[in-house]
C-alpha cells in the first residue's frame, strides 16, 4: 500500500469512528518506523494486531478505499459530472451518486463494468435500457437523463432516488405489512400501465428493481430487459433465459416467444409474495430444480408461511401467480382494481423506516383515518456523548454498541463494541446484554435479559437511554 493509500485508509477509519485519532496516529507511526527498518508490514495488520479493527471492518475500509480510487478515475474520464460515491453494483454495472454540473443537481449514474465494457452484446443491452427508459415519463418510473461514453467508459445517467430498494428493506426488516406491500405494488402497477401503453414489458420485476423514496413513492427501475410486447427475444447476451428466476413467470422461464404484460403481472405477484411473507416463492438447491418448481407452480400459499397475512391479500397473490397466464388478470388496469379493493379492506400499515444517505426517514402509516393509533418505539439518549439523539427501533432485533455497523451506534469509547440487543416480539420489547464489562443496567439494576416498558432507562457507563413511544413525525 502506498503512503497516500495508508493515509487515506487512516482517514476512512477516523471518518467512521472506528478508532480514535491517537490510536490511528500510533498505527501510522508504527508502519513508518517498520518501513525505516526495512520491514514491509501492511497497516491493516497493525490495526488487527492492536485489536482496533476486526477483519470484517478491515475489508469494509479496503472496499471504501477501492471505491475512492474508482470515483477519482471516473471523474477524470467522464466530463460534466462529479462522481461522489458508489450506491450499489451488479454483475454488469455499478451505480454511483454524482452531481450534474450544468444543472447543479444530484443524479445516479450507472457505469458498465470494465470486464464487460468490450462486449458488444452487453453494450447494446446497456444502451437499450437507457432508450427504453427515455420512452417513459411517469412518476413511478425512474427518469432517464443522458447516456454516453467517455474514454471507453459507457454510462447511463438517471434520476437519483434517495431511499432504499424494496429488496434492502426486506433484507433488513424480514417482511412488511400487507397494506404497505399492496400500496407499493399498486404504484408499480401504474408504472406497468404506462409502459404497456408505450408497447413495453419490463421482464424483470423484482424487489431489487423497486426503489422507495422518502415520500413513500415506489419507482420502477432497470429497464435493461424491457422489450416490445410480443417480442421474440427471450435470451440474454449469454444465451440464457433473461430475467431473475425467483420471480419470472413460467412462460418466461421456458423461453416462450410472444411474452405479454401478464409476465410482468406474475413477477409483481411473486414480488408481493416475498414482501408479505419475507420468503421467495420457490426454494431449491439449484437452478434446474427451481425452474421445475416454477413451471409446475409448486409453491406454498402465503398464509402457510405467515398466518397473519390477510386472506384477501393471499387471494390477489394467487391470482397474479397463476401458472397458466390465461388465468391471471389480463392487464395492469385489472390489477389496479384488485389492489384498490384490497387496500380498502386492509387495516392501515404501521410506519416504515427507510435508511437513506441523509439518515432515517419515517414513512407515515397508510390510511390517515387511523394513523394516530401508531407509536414508534424510540431510545432517547439523555446523557453521555450521544445526549439528545433519538434511535428509532425499526426491526425485530437491533444491535447497540460502539461498532460502526451497530444499528444503535453509540460513541462513548468506554462501552463495548457489541453492548446489547433490543428485541421486539408480540409480548413487547426486551433487552439482552452481550457483555459483562461496563454492565448494562435498567433503572439502576444490572441485567442480562429484561422486559422494557415506556420510561425505563438503560445505562452503560456514562451513557443513558430512555425508552419512549412517539407518534411518527
Amino acid at each position: 500500500m502506498s503512503p497516500e493509500d495508508r493515509l487515506l485508509f487512516a482517514r476512512i477509519v477516523l471518518k467512521n469512528n472506528l478508532a480514535s485519532e491517537a490510536e490511528v496516529k500510533a498505527c501510522i507511526e508504527e508502519a513508518e518506523e517498520r518501513l525505516r527498518k526495512g520491514q514491509k508490514v501492511p497497516i491493516t495488520d497493525i490495526f488487527l494486531r492492536r485489536k482496533l479493527l476486526e477483519k470484517g471492518q478491515v475489508r469494509a475500509v479496503l472496499d471504501a478505499l477501492r471505491q475512492t480510487h474508482q470515483v477519482q478515475a471516473l471523474n477524470r474520464k467522464i466530463s460534466g459530472y462529479q462522481f461522489i460515491t458508489e450506491l450499489g453494483h451488479g454483475t454488469a454495472g455499478t451505480v454511483y451518486l454524482a452531481r450534474q454540473l450544468s444543472m447543479g443537481r444530484e443524479v445516479a449514474i450507472k457505469v458498465l463494468n470494465e470486464d464487460v465494457s468490450d462486449d458488444p452484446d452487453f453494450i447494446e443491452k446497456f444502451h437499450r435500457e437507457a432508450k427504453s427508459a427515455a420512452r417513459l415519463n411517469h412518476p413511478h418510473v425512474i427518469q432517464a437523463i443522458d447516456v454516453g461514453e467517455g474514454q471507453g467508459v459507457h454510462y447511463f445517467v438517471m434520476e437519483y432516488v434517495e431511499g432504499e430498494s424494496l429488496q434492502r428493506i426486506l433484507k433488513r426488516d424480514g417482511r412488511i405489512d400487507d397494506a404497505r406491500a399492496a400500496d407499493f405494488a399498486l404504484q408499480v402497477c401504474k408504472a406497468l400501465q404506462h409502459a404497456h401503453r408505450h408497447g413495453l414489458i419490463h421482464r424483470d420485476i423484482k424487489p431489487g428493481n423497486i426503489l422507495i423514496n422518502a415520500q413513500g413513492t415506489a419507482k420502477l427501475c432497470d429497464l435493461g430487459l424491457a422489450r416490445p410486447v410480443g417480442s421474440q427475444a427471450t435470451s440474454t447476451a449469454t444465451g440464457r433465459t433473461a430475467g431473475t428466476p425467483a420471480y419470472m413467470s413460467p412462460e418466461q422461464a421456458l423461453g416462450k416467444p410472444n411474452l405479454d404484460v401478464r409476465t410482468d403481472i406474475y413477477s409483481l405477484g411473486a414480488t408481493l409474495y416475498h414482501a408479505v411473507t419475507g420468503k421467495i416463492p420457490f426454494v431449491a438447491h439449484n437452478l434446474p430444480e427451481l425452474l421445475t418448481l416454477l413451471v409446475r407452480g409448486e409453491f406454498k400459499p402465503p398464509r402457510d408461511l405467515c398466518p397473519e397475512i390477510a386472506e384477501a391479500t393471499e387471494h390477489v397473490i394467487l391470482q397474479m401467480m397463476a401458472t397458466e397466464r390465461s388465468r391471471r388478470p389480463a392487464s395492469p388496469e385489472d390489477i389496479q382494481a384488485l389492489f384498490e379493493d384490497l387496500l380498502a379492506q386492509l387495516p392501515p400499515a404501521p410506519p416504515l423506516v427507510l435508511q437513506t444517505p441523509s439518515g432515517k426517514q419515517i414513512l407515515p402509516p397508510t390510511g390517515l383515518s387511523r394513523s394516530g393509533e401508531f407509536r414508534l418505539p424510540v431510545l432517547l439518549a439523555i446523557s453521555g456523548t450521544d445526549a439528545g439523539k433519538r434511535f428509532v427501533l425499526t426491526r425485530n432485533r437491533m444491535l447497540a454498541g460502539r461498532l460502526s455497523t451497530a444499528d444503535i451506534r453509540l460513541h462513548d469509547v468506554w462501552i463495548s463494541r457489541h453492548q446489547f440487543h433490543i428485541l421486539q416480539d408480540q409480548a413487547g420489547i426486551r433487552i439482552e446484554a452481550l457483555t459483562d464489562s461496563n454492565a448494562t443496567e435498567v433503572n439502576g439494576l444490572p441485567v442480562r435479559v429484561a422486559r422494557l416498558k415506556p420510561g425505563d432507562v438503560i445505562s452503560i457507563f456514562k451513557t443513558s437511554l430512555k425508552l419512549e413511544f412517539e407518534a411518527p413525525s
